[in-house]
């Protein structure tokens, strides 16, 4: 399987239309964040896990179930090449 560089998947924040959260991960690294559309808010960084940490932990927010079965596949470290 070819692996993506970086992949960034978003959702939308529940009950906000002003803002997602999103993880993008990256090698064995996933970066979580939060973006606000309003003026002067943006990005805001959550926290920065590796690859076994997320595994074994979880993710340090609430993500869709689909989705945290797509970024554990791309941490799955026996799809290597």
């Amino acid at each position: 399987m070819r692996r993506l560089r970086a992949r960034t998947f978003r959702w939308n924040a529940p009950g906000d239309v002003d803002g997602y959260f999103a993880a993008e991960v990256e090698g064995d690294r996933v970066r979580w964040f939060a973006w606000s559309h309003l003026p002067g808010e943006g990005e805001r960084v959550i926290a920065t896990t590796s690859a076994e940490a997320c595994r074994t932990s979880g993710p340090p927010i609430e993500v869709p179930a689909s989705i945290l079965a797509q970024i554990l596949a791309l941490l799955d470290p026996s799809d290597r090449a």
